[in-house]
């Protein structure tokens, strides 16, 4: 995410993908990947602060606590995050189907 490697991260996104942003907007797998590679959205850090994985068979449930630097339309912005993120184990191996976040209050 951090370097907007779209490649990448098309592999490891799924193609029915969810992907729900603190202010509530939501992005398909295209959207993010079309966001990311354009650079009207960057993610300049995410630096992880907790996080609990529970594996479910052939789902896996993440939550979590980040540090995020995001630039989208111009601005940068520093916030924390909680976020609750839903992987599938697929043939080419775990792939981000659902993510929410929630943007913290700040400290």
């Amino acid at each position: 995410m951090v370097h907007a490697d779209t490649s990448a991260l098309a592999s490891l996104l799924a193609p029915d993908l969810t992907y729900t942003h603190t202010d509530g907007a939501q992005n398909t797998r295209a959207e993010l990947l079309q966001l990311l590679g354009s650079g009207t959205l960057r993610y300049a850090s995410i630096a992880p602060e907790a996080r609990e994985v529970r594996v479910l068979g052939s789902s896996a449930v993440v939550t979590g606590r980040s540090a995020m630097r995001v630039s989208a339309d111009g601005h940068v912005r520093a916030f924390g995050i909680r976020y609750l993120a839903v992987y599938r184990r697929s043939a080419g191996g775990w792939e981000l189907i659902a993510w929410q976040s929630t943007r913290l209050p700040p400290p």
